[in-house]
């Protein structure tokens, strides 16, 4: 079996009030604010400052209906989040996008860690502050990349990106700011999915850390929700969709060490969270945010956790 400890990065909610700068406007580029007293035809594809949501009008909606589309369902699709507002909804499917570069700034209250997302972007960088201007207590920039399989690849190969980031062991203050920064060159659109900030906890204490762990033969799952569809004439083509990935782990412990853990995840069955089954470096892929789900195993002399993570994508 693997050792060391296995996580959970239990997400906190970000509200209006915790995001205190961010240069994608809203309305951003491409999108259109809803006005009340307008006639709207199928298709029309309007925002919602006040609910920071995008809706699509599925039935014509008279100059005399004035129903935000929000209450208004019979005529308002909800199509997802602005772009300003996508990294903080509950799926990494959804991106905010911007040339060049995009920041946010962010005073999430307390917490340990931070996970990024559905990352497209030349350079990641991450700076906390103890409060707005305050002291700078923690900084990271990289440009995420795998480890090359040799020499050659190091030098010669294509340069293979990460999509995801997670900082972890950072010292909680309640006042704390982070700034996020992703850029690229000039002209580049840069993205990124999700943004997770919350409490890191583990599923396996330090303790039991050289006694248990991840099993080997731990696995992760890309899955394409796309299909090929066949035309009438026979041919053939590709309907793309969007993508996720799962995983599956088997995690040791002591015994007792399981109704802990147990207490935990039950508390995450319907939220999206950070799982992580193992901080190893060639091990990057045990790292899913997604829907949690669990059961134990109480054996003879120890306990396993059994979990499945269906990836939000």
């Amino acid at each position: 079996m693997a050792t060391g400890s296995v996580f959970v990065l239990v997400p906190t909610a970000i509200t209006e009030a915790m995001l205190t700068f961010c240069d994608i406007t809203e309305p951003a580029a491409g999108e259109v604010a809803w006005v009340s007293g307008v006639a709207y035809s199928v298709g029309d594809v309007r925002i919602r400052t006040q609910t920071h949501k995008v809706y699509e009008c599925v039935q014509a909606v008279p100059a005399s209906r004035t129903t935000v589309p929000e209450s208004d369902p019979a005529y308002w699709l909800e199509k997802g989040p602005t772009l300003r507002w996508a990294v903080f909804d509950d799926v990494v499917m959804t991106a905010s996008t911007a040339v060049g570069s995009f920041t946010y700034k962010v005073q999430p209250g307390f917490f340990n860690a931070i996970g990024i997302y559905g990352l497209d972007g030349g350079t990641v960088s991450v700076t906390g502050r103890d409060a707005p201007g305050g002291n700078v207590y923690f900084t990271y920039q990289v440009t995420p990349q795998a480890v090359p399989l040799d020499e050659y690849e190091y030098y010669f190969g294509a340069i293979i990106p990460l999509s995801k980031v997670l900082l972890s062991g950072l010292l909680p203050f309640p006042t704390a700011e982070v700034t996020i920064t992703v850029s690229a060159a000039a002209g580049v659109t840069v993205s990124a999915g999700k943004f997770v900030f919350g409490d890191m906890q583990k599923l396996l204490d330090d303790s039991a850390s050289s006694f248990g762990g991840t099993r080997h033969g731990a696995t992760v799952e890309p899955t394409s929700f796309s299909y090929v569809k066949i035309n009438d004439d026979g041919s053939a083509r590709i309907k793309r969709r969007g993508a996720t990935t799962g995983m599956h782990i088997e995690v040791v412990m002591p015994k007792g060490g399981g109704d802990r853990a147990l207490e935990l995840v039950q508390r995450l069955l319907d939220i999206g969270a950070v799982w992580v089954g193992s901080t190893a470096v060639n091990k990057a892929g045990l790292n899913v945010f997604g829907l949690g789900s669990a059961k134990v195993s109480y054996e003879e002399e120890h306990d396993v956790l059994i979990i499945d993570v269906k990836g939000l994508g």
